[in-house]
């Protein structure tokens, strides 16, 4: 994470902050980050950090010209970001109160005139294991080939297999013509076990290869199975892949995959992980991920936020370009950023009473960070609301959030009824699907309600999740929170 330059987030407050009030927050921050108190590696820095914040927002004169200068850099940024709220106002309640933001993030039009699209610097990792023999594999070679033959003369593709040990096929750094590297697709064949960390160390390195601070480098990894007792390590690699702005993708096969493993994968990178449910499928989803990697201007989007005293970031998801559950906590790698495409987050907050003296509330102060070649950009941003009696009537949710909101409840159903399970309660777990099935019914969701009414019976008979069932559902309310106008 580079260096946090923004004296406002140091301090947890937002621009238009009174003398007192940055008096108070220095005094408060102080007591936390102290050497004397903090014992922990790096206080000395930090406490420097807050005094030099301190320093210049507490003179009149210096926050004047720091403001001045920050709202200039801001003017100056390639990319547009707007924050829409499920709320106009904060209410002054007893309890606790949820808001919702939804935050999109998109390059300006004379971005994209100065700036044309990142090339493409591809890793394909398949699976060729012994559960791969048969239709799987004849289609995923077959898929393999078409994107050879659809990405564009600047981009490079290396291919990788792995079954329990990897082999590089196709590497970047030489030069075959499209008949040699449809002859060695061709002659691969399934055996042997799952052994993903050898795959993905295999890509990792040959990504690496080619590496170069003005192309997009993306690994999308393709498999039917799950790997054991090495998961950790593929983890560490994926930390590591994040910091070097490459994504990992993660594309399952039918329904014996592990879901969570990919996820926090793709989360931790910034990719994404699908769900296969068919053989055939495994094309469509390669060509639309190929769609999702052309054109980029920014590679990885960095998200830091800090929440404001008293409010709580419950959760975040990221909406577009692609559908996933970002970290429990930031900051948050978003992915690539397309010309004139918009990345579009929900970000969840639990707000705590509001005190009488506050008439305006911080929710939290982020920053957007991302990299045009070797240089640096970064796009601050301050949520806020203005807080009105409990009486008050306030405007109603816009229909944007309100359809994020009741497709996320669905996606959260799924989810608890996971939970449940795993606690031993399948009686639980069986009528909360029967209420999903009834909800996507409504929403004439027919073949997704009609699984979850299977599901139930399922649960009921077998006290767990069937393997295909689970994932169908999961990735098929999580689809749901595409915006009505992104859907498939």
């Amino acid at each position: 994470m580079p260096k946090d330059t923004n004296f406002y987030t140091k301090l947890g407050l937002s621009q238009s902050a009174s003398q007192e009030e940055i008096r108070r927050a220095y005094r408060k921050v102080l007591l936390k980050v102290h050497p004397d108190i903090n014992s922990k590696e790096g206080a000395t820095e930090l406490f420097l950090d807050i005094q030099e914040a301190y320093t210049v927002l507490s003179n009149p004169l210096t926050k004047s010209a720091y403001d001045a200068k920050k709202v200039a850099a801001y003017e100056q940024s390639p990319v547009d970001i707007q924050p829409l709220y499920s709320c106009g106002a904060l209410r002054r309640l007893e309890e606790p109160q949820l808001v919702y933001t939804l935050i999109d993030i998109t390059t300006t039009a004379e971005a994209h005139i100065h700036q044309k699209g990142l090339p493409l610097n591809l890793v394909l990792i398949l699976d060729i294991s012994n559960s791969m023999k048969g239709s799987r594999l004849n289609t995923l070679k077959a898929a393999a080939m078409d994107i050879v033959q659809e990405l564009d003369s600047e981009d490079l593709i290396s291919i990788v297999t792995f079954n329990d040990r990897a082999k590089v096929i196709i590497s970047s750094r030489q030069h075959f013509g499209n008949r040699a590297i449809e002859s060695k697709i061709q002659r691969l064949t399934a055996k042997g076990g799952t052994e993903i960390y050898q795959g993905l160390e295999a890509g990792f390195k040959e990504i690496k290869q080619s590496f170069g601070v003005n192309t997009a480098h993306h690994i999308i990894l393709i498999t039917d199975g799950h790997t054991y007792d090495d998961e950790e390590a593929s983890l560490e690699l994926a930390q590591k892949a994040a910091k070097l702005d490459i994504s990992i993708s993660g594309f399952g096969i039918g329904g014996e995959w592990n879901d969570k493993f990919l996820d926090e994968i793709a989360a931790l990178t910034g990719g994404g992980s699908v769900y296969i449910q068919k053989p055939q499928q495994i094309k469509q989803f390669l060509h639309q991920k190929i769609r999702h990697l052309t054109k980029i201007y920014a590679k990885n989007v960095l998200l830091d936020i800090k929440t404001a005293p008293k409010v709580t970031l419950e959760s975040a998801f990221r909406l577009l370009p692609e559908v996933g559950l970002l970290p429990d906590s930031p900051p948050f790698t978003l992915g690539a950023l397309r010309h004139l495409r918009t990345q579009r987050i929900l970000l969840e907050f639990l707000v705590e009473p509001i005190p009488l003296k506050i008439d305006e509330a911080v929710l939290a102060n982020g920053e957007f960070t991302f990299k045009l070649g070797t240089r640096e950009h970064r796009a601050p941003m301050t949520l806020r609301r203005s807080v009105v009696p409990s009486d008050t009537n306030v405007e109603a949710p816009p229909p944007e959030i309100l359809q994020a909101l009741s497709r996320l409840t669905l996606y959260r159903m799924q989810e608890k009824a996971q939970l449940d399970i795993a606690q031993g309660n399948h009686k639980a777990a069986a009528k909360r699907m029967k209420d999903l099935a009834t909800h996507l019914l409504a929403k004439e969701e027919f073949s997704l309600g009609k699984t979850a009414i299977r599901e139930a019976s399922y649960i009921e008979a077998h006290h767990e999740f069937s393997p295909d069932g689970q994932k169908k559902l999961k990735y098929g309310t999580r689809k749901l929170l595409l915006p009505s106008n992104q859907q498939p």
